[in-house]
């Protein structure tokens, strides 16, 4: 991320909102490579910077996470809310591979 936190975050959730808004499906696949390039690159920044981004995010996540997705985008869709609960502590995984692997219920 080479803009500063308040430019990139606006780019960024402007293209989330913007990908939200797209009705073609060809149109929206074109942007997927878009949203895997930027929830990836989000999420290996630190946990200071990474819950700034993640808080300016998250609305448009959580509808982006309506459609019908992809397998990949599915998965760092996951990977960033499980990062999520980390860094906002509420959620604490038993071993840290939890974060980053894959995950089985509990209850």
């Amino acid at each position: 991320m080479c803009l500063p936190f308040s430019d990139s975050s606006s780019v960024c959730s402007e293209a989330l909102a913007y990908f939200i808004t797209v009705n073609s499906e060809s149109h929206r696949e074109a942007w997927t490579s878009l949203l895997l390039l930027l929830l990836t690159k989000t999420l290996k920044i630190s946990d200071e910077k990474f819950k700034a981004h993640a808080s300016m995010y998250y609305p448009y996540l959580c509808e982006i996470m309506q459609f019908d997705l992809i397998p990949e985008l599915r998965a760092v869709l996951r990977k960033f809310f499980l990062r999520i609960g980390v860094v906002y502590k509420i959620w604490i995984p038993e071993e840290p591979s939890q974060v980053q692997g894959t995950l089985s219920p509990v209850w």
